[in-house]
């Protein structure tokens, strides 16, 4: 009796930089895909099919990794443009499709900073768009932010949207089980804390490729530089994510 496949597939939006669609470790698992971007859903930076991986990458297929929740469906949303920058536009509009999609769990591996002492990332068009998902029963989790070029070191504020209400705010933690200088600290707004250092995941292939010296093809231990040892609250969020799509299955 596998207790994992019999759990319901409960949908899990991934809203971040597109996704490895070709990516044999997450075969069947998108079932809707949408660029808000322009284009398709085609990762070219890598963070989305990283993350996508921790939440659902095949499980017992002897290959790579397995996700945290191998049940779960995927719903991709890609607002990341080619620049890394991400529109407040078109996030709050990529919410309101997965809502429609039926997504019970959406994850947000991205954080503007927020400075209650000085200009900050607010956007009331990602806050409506929250609000929206959370009004309609699903549950919405995000980083709270790598504080690398804060004014401060740990930073003491979650960003945005992980200091919305009813936000699952998400911090990191490393081996040791100490919270890394780079999470940010936040009394209020860090809700959970789970695994954000040296983390290893699915990697786009025509990404890896390029590095035709690596066995490891499809994974981020073949990725670009910063992905070879993942840090990042980034990372620790989906985890949350997958773990919450199993309760809810």
């Amino acid at each position: 009796f596998d207790a994992a496949k019999s759990l319901f597939p409960v949908r899990v939006a991934v809203i971040d930089s597109g996704i490895d669609l070709g990516h044999p470790e997450l075969r069947s698992r998108v079932v809707a895909k949408r660029s808000f971007v322009g284009g398709s859903v085609d990762d070219q930076l890598g963070h989305g099919t990283f993350v996508a991986g921790e939440i659902a990458a095949i499980a017992d297929n002897g290959v790579g990794i397995a996700g945290l929740a191998p049940p779960a469906r995927l719903v991709i949303a890609k607002v990341v443009g080619a620049d890394g920058s991400i529109s407040p536009r078109a996030e709050a509009r990529a919410i309101r499709w997965a809502v429609r999609q039926r997504a019970r769990v959406i994850n947000l591996s991205f954080g503007s900073m927020r400075n209650p002492g000085g200009s900050d990332g607010y956007s009331s068009a990602e806050r409506r768009a929250i609000e929206f998902a959370v009004r309609r029963g699903v549950l919405v989790v995000a980083a709270v932010g790598n504080g690398n070029d804060a004014p401060t070191k740990p930073w003491p504020y979650a960003s945005y949207p992980a200091a919305f209400p009813h936000v699952l705010g998400v911090s990191a933690y490393g081996r040791s089980g100490r919270v890394p200088m780079f999470s940010n600290r936040d009394s209020q707004y860090v809700d959970l804390t789970a695994p954000g250092m040296d983390m290893v995941s699915l990697f786009p292939r025509a990404l890896t490729k390029t590095f035709t010296d690596c066995a490891e093809q499809g994974y981020s231990v073949c990725g670009t530089k910063e992905y070879r040892h993942a840090d990042g609250t980034s990372f620790s969020s989906p985890q949350v994510a997958a773990a919450a799509a199993l309760l809810l299955g």
